[in-house]
Parts: C-alpha cells; sequence; structure tokens
C-alpha cells in the first residue's frame, strides 16, 4: 500500500510535520501583540515570547522551505528512491515526537500526536492530560525509533533486493543475476521463490534461456500458485522453440488467473503455430471479450479464421484491424492465406511479396511464396526464396511469428 504513495509526498509529509511547531509559535508570537490584547482585562503573561525564538523558527520554517523546493531535484529524487530513505524518515519522525516530550518537559505544555486531536495540554491546568499525553509521544517516539533501526539494518539487503528485483529496468542482468546470487547464499527466506524468479528473468535478458527456465520451474516448485512464474516459464519455452511446453505453462497461468490476457495471447499465438485454429479463435475471443478493439486478438483470430477457410469471420476481422491500423501486416497474411485457399496463387504470391518487402526479415511470407511458386511450377523463384529462407535460418535460427 505504501508503495504506491510517492516518494516526494512523504518528504512533503515529514517537512509538515517538521514546521507545524515553529509556525505555531510564529503564529502565537504574532497573535499575542499588547495591541491585540482587551484592556479591561488582566495582563497576559507574554514571558514566553522572544525575540530570539521568533528569530530561530523564522529561520528553521525558511530552511524547510527551500528543502522543500529541494526534493523537486533530481539528486533528491534519487535518495528518496534510496533503501535508506524509509527508515531515516521514520527516524525523523521519532527524534520530532522525543523532541516534543523534551520541549514538553521544559515548557510544561504538550501537544499529544494523535490524529484528528490539535490540542495543547499544560502541565499546572491539566496535569493529567499533560502527562498522559508526555507518555504517548514518548511511547510513540521508542516504537518508531525501534522500528526505525530495525529497518534502517535491514538497509544492505533491501538494496540487494532492489537491485534483484531491478523494477525499474536501471541495472545490467549480469548485476541483477548477481545480486540475487548473493541473496540466494544468505537466508532468502519466504522471498527464495521471488528471488529465483529474479535471477531467471536476468538470465532471461541475456538471452541465457535454458538458465532462466530452471529457475522458473525451481520458483514454481516453491510457489506453484504464482501465475507469473508459469507465464514466464512458457515465455522461455517459446524462446527455445518448445510451442507444446509453452501452451502447457501458459495454461497453468491461466487456471491460476483468469484475466491473465497476456498467457491467453501468447497461448493463442502458439495454438496458431501448431494449427490449433478452433483454440486461437476461442482465446482470441476471451481476449476481446474484456478489451474490445485488441489489435493482436484480432490479428490472431482473423488470420485463424482464414487458415479455416471461414472467409466471412476473417474479413470481418481485418475490418475491425484496419480501423485500428490500416498498414498491419497481419492483415496482409491473412489476405494472402484467403487468396491460395481459393486458389488465386497470383493475388496471394503479390500479397506476400508486400510482406516480404516491409519486413525481409520474416520467413514466413518467403515460405509460403515458395509454396506457391512450387504449385505454379516456377521452380527457379521457388528455389531463390528458399535459399534467401536457408540463409537468414542459418544467420538467426529463429523463425518470426507469422503475426506480426
Amino acid at each position: 500500500m505504501f508503495d504506491d504513495v510517492p516518494t516526494r509526498a512523504w518528504l512533503l509529509l515529514l517537512i509538515a510535520i517538521v514546521a507545524w511547531m515553529p509556525m505555531q509559535y510564529i503564529v502565537r508570537h504574532l497573535a499575542a501583540t499588547a495591541t491585540q490584547r482587551d484592556i479591561t482585562q488582566a495582563p497576559d503573561d507574554l514571558s514566553w515570547r522572544s525575540t530570539a525564538m521568533l528569530i530561530k523558527s523564522v529561520a528553521a520554517v525558511m530552511a524547510l522551505a527551500a528543502f522543500a523546493l529541494f526534493i523537486f531535484t533530481p539528486s533528491a529524487e534519487v535518495f528518496a528512491r534510496s533503501p535508506s530513505f524509509y527508515p531515516l524518515f521514520l527516524l525523523a519522525g521519532a527524534a520530532l515526537a522525543m523532541w516534543s516530550v523534551v520541549q514538553g518537559f521544559t515548557t510544561g505544555r504538550i501537544e499529544p500526536w494523535m490524529r484528528g486531536l490539535s490540542r495543547e495540554f499544560t502541565r499546572a491546568d491539566d496535569p493529567n492530560r499533560y502527562w498522559m499525553s508526555m507518555g504517548w509521544n514518548a511511547l510513540l517516539s521508542g516504537g518508531v525509533l525501534v522500528f526505525g533501526i530495525q529497518t534502517l539494518l535491514d538497509v544492505p539487503k533491501q538494496a540487494l533486493r532492489d537491485h534483484c528485483y531491478d523494477r525499474r529496468d536501471e541495472w545490467a542482468p549480469t548485476e541483477v543475476a548477481a545480486a540475487c546470487n548473493t541473496l540466494l547464499d544468505g537466508n532468502a527466506g519466504e522471498d527464495h521463490p521471488t528471488i529465483l524468479a529474479a535471477r531467471g528473468s536476468a538470465y532471461y535478458r541475456m538471452g541465457d534461456y535454458r538458465r532462466a527456465g530452471t529457475d522458473y520451474a525451481a520458483a514454481i516448485q516453491l510457489d506453484p500458485k504464482a501465475d507469473a512464474f508459469h507465464y514466464n516459464l512458457g515465455l522461455v519455452h517459446d524462446q527455445l522453440g518448445d510451442r507444446k511446453r509453452a501452451i502447457a505453462a501458459y495454461s497453468a497461468a491461466i487456471a491460476i488467473n483468469a484475466e491473465n490476457t497476456d498467457a491467453y495471447r501468447n497461448r493463442a499465438s502458439d495454438y496458431l503455430q501448431t494449427g490449433g485454429f478452433d483454440a486461437v479463435i476461442s482465446d482470441a475471443t476471451i481476449i476481446l471479450a474484456s478489451k474490445p478493439g485488441d489489435l493482436q486478438a484480432l490479428v490472431l483470430r482473423g488470420i485463424a479464421h482464414a487458415w479455416k477457410r471461414d472467409a466471412t469471420n476473417a474479413e470481418r476481422d481485418f475490418a475491425e484491424i484496419r480501423k485500428i491500423d490500416p498498414a498491419n501486416l497481419g492483415i496482409i497474411h491473412g489476405e494472402s492465406i484467403l487468396a491460395l485457399q481459393r486458389g488465386d496463387l497470383r493475388e496471394g504470391i503479390r500479397l506476400l511479396s508486400l510482406s516480404i518487402a516491409r519486413n525481409s526479415r520474416n520467413l514466413w511470407p518467403l515460405s509460403m511464396r515458395a509454396e506457391a511458386y512450387r504449385r505454379l511450377g516456377e521452380w527457379d523463384k521457388m528455389n531463390a526464396d528458399l535459399a534467401t529462407i536457408r540463409r537468414q535460418q542459418e544467420a538467426s535460427k529463429h523463425l518470426s511469428p507469422s503475426t506480426t
């Protein structure tokens, strides 16, 4: 919950708390002037008023105002995001609460730190509430102090966690993996599966998919109900070309979290690659039910309809795609499939050539065009496309999905 609060908001709250007492003194000092006193009443005790104290209070407020401006600088933002910020914030709050006790003891008046209560009690007029307020502020200070110290002692480990989880993508994957390794070498406790998954993500970013898969699988063993772990394992299987296992991993993620649309989308893409066109249509339709106009879901479903020779539904999806992205390659791929299936090989070749001209690294239109040339008996053109495919396979060893 507190992670969602902007760090600047915490700093402004701290400034407001610190500025409260000097501001109170300034206002009280300016309000308690002789010219405002009713001459029919007994003179007020103004012995507490001090020019030196007024100067100190004004200086403190000005310094805090300058600090409030400073927190909007990049340097202040970096500090506010550091693991030391929250412990120091707590310790500052504990110090302020203790200062209110010290000041209350020396002045004989105190205001308890309680939400919704803004009232001052004096030792002379209301000793019971005065001492209760003193005790409350002292107890609050002690509790926050202990918690702040414990949090401060945890700063090195928290810094490693922040480094390992890398939520802002600030670190190189090798550095992330090193931080995760340090945590795993110690007592990771209940964070063990999360740290394993974080290291798996670092390996994934390095392109070391097998080690990534090992970490995700180990994380699943420790926490089988985390849909993100299953989803990430599916990504690994996709990179390794194992569509069957990828589909199983995405299915496990969906079984845990039926709202994981990314898992539905990737599973539909894998079903398309393996010829499961009905499953593609089912998954894409589920996505579109919660996210109408989802471009990739429309492309996947339209192409699946095309493979099933359902031109009516395919063209309906392509029409929706054109409204969002008229130049989307998925339209060209789907239209080329429909053309080839109705026997219009020249139109299919024309459309596939358009796709190749826009993305020559995608081997799917090349292989489809080579097959069309074969059906036409144009062997030289077929062999030229097959040779291009072989060269690109040797260079990348990766087939781009037909829907991109």
